[in-house]
């Protein structure tokens, strides 16, 4: 696949996902190659807490990619890498677009991408998932914000796990065969493409495998696994809890 995209930086999603970040007076939770920066208050047996980093973002939007490779798309910016899939079954199809711009401390850039074909009849939804140093960087939060505390309290919490959250345009109606996609130096979009093959009349089933899980002793976290068709953009949120 490397081969493939020769311009796409592919270290730079490198990760050490087995492991969690060890904690110190003087170890920077967001400097190791984990996937979250975790954070433990009290001592060595007290409970931990956990921030989503950019990298796990990342990984959540490459699983948003389909099955099937398309070369259909193309992009006006020859520094801008593009990767194109779709998944297709009974009620819908889904187009995923991956754009990374590797471009360090570069100028941001607006580049045209041309959409896949698909059957306007249908009613084609589109949004643009993004991470990027400007809209998902709870490291910046924590070091220039709040202070780098070592035991952030839920207020801080909350800040950091709000800057590090993956962040979704509009759901919008696709009523063009090109799209204007902004993007910031080292950054990550995803451009979602859906439409419904049964006009609506199949709905997506309920979460599954719901479960409530204590974190410290003021917080929950709730997590569920999303059915299958849950994905097609009729105005449910993606979201990844941890």
């Amino acid at each position: 696949m490397i081969s493939r995209y020769p311009t796409l930086n592919f270290s730079l999603l490198s990760n050490d996902n087995a492991f969690l970040n060890h904690i110190g007076v003087n170890i920077n939770p967001f400097d190791q190659r984990t996937l979250l920066a975790r954070f433990r208050c009290g001592d060595r047996d007290g409970p931990s807490v956990f921030v989503q980093k950019p990298i796990f973002n990342t990984a959540a939007l490459f699983g948003l990619l389909g099955d099937e490779r398309m070369d259909n798309v193309s992009s006006s910016d020859d520094e801008v890498s593009l990767m194109v899939t779709r998944r297709d079954t009974n009620a819908f199809t889904i187009h995923s677009i991956i754009v990374t711009y590797n471009g360090h401390n570069a100028a941001p850039k607006t580049v045209s991408i041309s959409t896949p074909t698909v059957p306007r009849a249908l009613s084609p939804k589109f949004a643009v998932y993004s991470v990027s140093n400007e809209d998902t960087n709870p490291r910046r939060v924590w070091d220039e914000e709040l202070g780098r505390p070592a035991c952030p309290d839920p207020t801080q919490l909350d800040r950091l796990r709000t800057s590090g959250a993956l962040k979704r345009s509009q759901i919008t109606d696709l009523n063009t065969d090109k799209l204007e996609v902004e993007l910031a130096s080292m950054s990550v979009k995803l451009v979602h493409v859906c439409f419904d093959k049964s006009l609506g009349s199949h709905s997506p089933d309920q979460p599954t495998r719901v479960r409530f899980l204590r974190e410290g002793n003021s917080s929950l976290t709730l997590t569920w696994r999303y059915p299958s068709g849950a994905d097609c953009l009729r105005g449910k949120s993606t979201c990844a809890c941890v």
